[in-house]
């Protein structure tokens, strides 16, 4: 079984740290501690944008790993686009 995750969001420039930090703190965070710790047979399907990849290399790299570590464990699938 594959659950799926799309997560989107437009924002205004101005604003676009501060949310991107709340979607880190508030959904990113949760939902890959979440895929860690409660090891399942099921595949997430994340989808980012090349805007919050980017924001994440740049700002938050541990986490950009953690994802990676996910990737390897075959526990996520990663998906970008624009």
């Amino acid at each position: 079984m594959v659950k799926v995750l799309v997560y989107s969001q437009c924002v205004a420039p101005s604003a676009k740290d501060n949310m991107m930090e709340r979607t880190l703190s508030g959904v990113l965070l949760p939902l890959t501690k979440y895929i860690y710790q409660n090891k399942t047979e099921d595949n997430i399907l994340l989808f980012l944008t090349a805007e919050e990849v980017r924001y994440l290399e740049e700002n938050h790299p541990e986490q950009n790993m953690f994802i990676t570590s996910l990737v390897k464990r075959n526990a996520i699938t990663m998906l970008t686009g624009t």
